[in-house]
């Protein structure tokens, strides 16, 4: 269960948009006692890996960032507020939370200089913490997406 002290609401057009969104909540982003983590939820093509991507980009990736479906984890190094690694994970083909042993998991998980990004975290929901930020992605047509932003204030 997700701990939640806030809770807010936004319905996004385009693009354009959502990127705004993504800078605004990476204002919000400062190091914790363990790893940063950002849980993104919603149906496919809701726009989860269009949001990491702009936070790449917040970050100061300058490769392409694409989601890791098929290999389930992507690391980045950067410089940003005292993050050292920027962590993409796509959790959606992990059938059960002990798949990500194999990615030392509970070890990134102890480094609060690690920022994670993780698609699809209710597949691993037993794992991670509950004072994570959770970013819930609608669809309300083709270009208009309702975000729902759960996190614990700090």
């Amino acid at each position: 269960m997700l701990i939640c002290s806030y809770m807010r609401e936004v319905v996004v057009h385009g693009i354009s948009e959502l990127q705004k969104e993504a800078v605004l909540f990476m204002d919000t982003v400062c190091p914790h006692e363990r790893a940063f983590v950002i849980g993104l939820s919603g149906d496919l093509g809701a726009g989860k890996t269009t949001f990491a991507k702009h936070i790449a980009t917040v970050l100061g990736i300058e490769e392409h960032v694409t989601s890791p479906t098929f290999v389930i984890q992507k690391n980045y190094e950067i410089s940003w507020n005292d993050f050292d690694e920027f962590i993409h994970i796509d959790a959606y083909r992990i059938e059960t939370s002990d798949e990500m042993k194999v990615l030392k998991f509970e070890e990134t998980l102890r480094n609060k200089r690690n920022l994670i990004c993780i698609e699809w975290p209710e597949k691993i929901e037993d794992i991670l913490p509950k004072d994570r930020e959770t970013i819930l992605f609608e669809t309300v047509d083709e270009d208009t997406r309702k975000l729902t932003f759960y996190g614990k204030e700090n």
